[in-house]
């Protein structure tokens, strides 16, 4: 049952980040804004994901 609650956490967190990464991309090419700023705010975001899922999975596991 805990397992099972870990797995789902995890899903919905990737779920959410996807998500937002997905808006972001969306806005940015409607507003037209600058390739660099993407290309840094995407660099900028990968990385926080990849720790914010570390930390949620030391933290539950």
């Amino acid at each position: 049952m805990v397992i099972k609650l870990i797995i789902s956490n995890r899903m919905s967190l990737m779920l959410m980040l996807t998500f937002l990464k997905g808006t972001w991309t969306f806005a940015q090419r409607n507003l037209g804004g600058g390739q660099v700023e993407f290309l840094t705010f995407n660099l900028m975001f990968n990385l926080l994901s990849e720790n914010l899922l570390q930390l949620f999975s030391t933290f539950y596991c």
